[in-house]
């Protein structure tokens, strides 16, 4: 509709704008931006409100919003007139002490690319169901499968979580297969079938919800020589840390996963990464290098600290969950 019949409709004069529809979004983080979707402005015209094409209207702030924005304005010129109207919002901050924000804020910092801006490697959060350190910033490959991967928005499309958080005690004690064999390794072994779906079931819904579903790469064990230059991949919520994702240069590994995994940051400051205390051996997901192996064994962290990858996979450790975000 033209401007100069919005004007002259029903000789009635501009008096004002009203907002027949507000924007779908009225609650933000820092740095988002307004999204304006679903948003319909009216003109007052005497007893008429008339909708206006978006074209014709404007708003402000039009950028990345701060913890002091409180509302979108809209206005428009209609003739020599300009008249505005505004829809409240709210701006949620994000703590910089990492523990302090809900995990859907976590979440958010994520999906916007600043979590590694916010935080640092290192930085706990706790609750009633546990205690969660940071243990690496955009790590972690998405998974095809996981909702992020096709968002373009989330985490500066870099197709990466953004952040990779640890268990910061045991989630428990217990073997990664039922029997004395690895064949198959990480994808099919107790741990990542049972153990660990069973757990991602009992953490509480706010969590998981924003849980990211990543690719983890080992060797494929057994105990065929050749399979040590061979990988599989898992997607999984949770896992264990393999010997690549621990230690600069572990032994007795299958080479592969040199190619396919990289040390995370917080254990390349650490001298001694074991975290039990009192201490007990912890499982890591990768199997031992096939050409030395009878194919029963997977890696672990020795109450040392140092590596041992002849865990008889039917024996009882400590287990650290990892998952991304």
């Amino acid at each position: 509709m033209g401007e100069a019949m919005l004007v002259r409709k029903g000789g009635a004069v501009l008096r004002g704008l009203s907002v027949i529809f507000p924007p779908d979004k009225v609650q933000y983080y820092v740095s988002e931006t307004p999204d304006i979707d679903g948003t319909i402005i009216g003109a007052q015209f005497g007893s008429f409100v008339i909708p206006l094409h978006e074209t014709a209207w404007t708003y402000s702030p039009n950028r990345a919003l701060a913890a002091t924005d409180t509302s979108l304005v809209f206005s428009a010129t209609i003739g020599h007139m300009t008249k505005s109207v505004s829809v409240p919002i709210t701006v949620q901050d994000f703590s910089t002490t990492f523990g302090d924000n809900e995990w859907v804020q976590i979440a958010n910092a994520a999906q916007l690319g600043i979590a590694n801006q916010l935080w640092s490697v290192g930085d706990i959060k706790t609750t009633a169901n546990g205690s969660w350190r940071i243990i690496g910033f955009n790590h972690d490959p998405l998974s095809s499968s996981d909702a992020k991967y096709a968002d373009t928005t989330y985490n500066g499309n870099t197709k990466k979580a953004a952040i990779t958080l640890q268990w910061v005690a045991p989630a428990g004690r217990n073997k990664m297969n039922l029997s004395a064999d690895n064949t198959g390794g990480w994808p099919s072994c107790n741990m990542n079938t049972t153990i660990l779906p069973t757990l991602l079931t009992s953490l509480p819904s706010d969590m998981t919800a924003v849980m990211r579903t990543v690719d983890k790469y080992t060797c494929i064990g057994g105990q065929i020589s050749s399979n040590r230059n061979q990988f599989n991949t898992a997607a999984n919520k949770l896992f264990l840390l393999g010997g690549y994702e621990v230690y600069a240069s572990p032994s007795s590994l299958g080479p592969i996963e040199a190619s396919k995994c990289q040390r995370y940051a917080w254990y390349a400051n650490r001298s001694n990464p074991q975290k039990g205390n009192p201490a007990y051996d912890e499982w890591l997901r990768s199997p031992h290098d096939p050409q030395a192996c009878a194919g029963g064994h997977f890696a672990y962290i020795k109450t040392d600290g140092t590596l041992n990858a002849q865990g008889n996979a039917n024996n009882s450790k400590d287990y650290y969950p990892a998952f991304c975000i």
